[in-house]
């Protein structure tokens, strides 16, 4: 997540320190490596080599999903997809190499040898580097923290990330958003850069005051349920009740949608109309005529780095959740819409506390009851972080919604 005109209300916050990359250090050495062999093979070799590779890759990458989702479920799809890729690029490289022994000496005439080998070692440095943006993007948003850290925490592939194509993109996006199980869009871009502000953690136990105002709270707080069949898809994230009849949530969590409904029991779920859909900020708002729940009353002012807070929703399409938090910060920042397209800017609270799939649309109140923001995206390198959209970002599109009627387009399901 690229931050830009950071606000933290605390001099004395720290950022904290990011140790030297492993996956950096290994670019590196296959990148010697690489090149040594590119020496020796010559630039004719390593550019028949490397069209293949990427050949084989971008065909793998399309045949990665259908392989994927028949040959294993949940986590286990992320290896066979990156091992999909990689095997279908190996056969590409090495039917390169097979066409470039046969015109390697028609073309390399007398005294040509050194530029030639120049050349080819450029070229598998240039393999190398690309090997490693096509391995580590798709990896970024993958639920392994470790793999997501280390891939978006490279320097070297970010620095290739920047300089890549959008057309090169769009045609590995299939497999991105095939690896992306974070169950949130890709809001913050493709290698999001998390600044996470060091705060104490959040408190272990909740004191009687606040866990009574927790409660109060929970019934203003309701499962959201979304039905996509253009994607066959269901989605399902929180929501709750900003005024009568009325239910905030995030776009992604209705995108795509024919049907949403409200979960406001065990056994009762009510017909939810998606009144605001708002893919850039990422929010959306339901009219629900048959729900009688109160309204969460807003914080009247922002929060502080430091201040405890509280995650309100439903993850994992599990049951009501109630999570202690801390802010870590309150920023601007630069990223993308719930389709990873365009550029947006979006006032955020950055908070210390697990933020999983399904909590998405939920608030984020303080010890008083009243509401600080939406919840909205998780940062994929730092297991603790979550991130919440502030009350000043989503108060345009409350304004929408008091003259709102009739029901608003929900556009396409999102990646991921």
């Amino acid at each position: 997540m690229r931050s830009k005109d950071r606000r933290a209300s605390s001099s004395s916050s720290r950022i904290e320190s990011v140790p030297v990359n492993i996956l950096d250090v290994v670019i590196i050495l296959a990148a010697i490596a690489y090149a040594i062999g590119g020496f020796r093979n010559g630039a004719v070799v390593g550019l028949f080599s490397m069209i293949g590779f990427f050949g084989g890759a971008i065909i793998g990458a399309q045949l990665a999903e259908p392989l994927g989702s028949r040959l294993a479920n949940g986590r286990a799809q992320i290896p066979v997809a990156i091992i999909c890729v990689l095997f279908v690029a190996m056969i590409g490289q090495l039917l390169g190499v097979w066409a470039a022994g046969h015109v390697r000496m028609r073309i390399v005439k007398d005294g040509g040898q050194k530029i030639d080998a120049g050349i080819g070692s450029a070229l598998g440095v240039v393999s190398v580097l690309l090997v490693a943006w096509m391995v580590a993007v798709p990896l970024a948003s993958s639920p392994y923290p470790s793999l997501s850290a280390a891939a978006v925490n490279s320097r070297i592939v970010r620095g290739v990330n920047d300089v890549m194509p959008q057309d090169v993109r769009r045609l590995y996006s299939s497999m991105r958003s095939f690896l992306n199980q974070s169950g949130f869009p890709p809001v913050f871009g493709d290698l999001p850069n998390t600044r996470v502000v060091k705060v104490d953690p959040p408190d272990a136990k909740l004191s009687p005051a606040v866990q009574a105002r927790v409660q109060r709270a929970s019934g203003s707080v309701f499962k959201i349920y979304g039905e996509a069949p253009s994607c066959n898809r269901g989605i399902e994230g929180s929501g709750f009740v900003y005024a009568p009849h009325r239910i905030i949530t995030n776009a992604h969590v209705v995108a795509g949608t024919d049907h949403v409904r409200v979960q406001v029991s065990d056994t009762e779920a009510v017909r939810a109309t998606v009144i605001v859909y708002d893919s850039r900020r990422d929010v959306a708002v339901l009219s629900v005529p048959n729900l009688d729940a109160p309204p969460l009353p807003f914080a009247p002012k922002e929060a502080s780095t430091g201040d405890p807070a509280v995650v309100l929703g439903y993850p994992q399409d599990g049951p009501f959740d109630v999570r202690s938090a801390r802010v870590r910060s309150r920023d601007t920042v630069s990223g993308k819409d719930i389709y990873g397209h365009g550029s947006v800017r979006r006032s955020i609270y950055s908070v210390y506390a697990v933020v999983r799939s399904g909590n998405s649309g939920g608030p984020l109140i303080a010890t008083d009851g009243t509401v600080l923001g939406v919840v909205f995206a998780t940062a994929l390198d730092s297991s603790n972080t979550g991130y919440a959209l502030t009350n000043d970002e989503i108060a345009t599109d409350i304004a929408k919604a008091r003259t709102a009627t009739g029901s608003a387009g929900t556009g396409s399901c999102t990646p991921g």
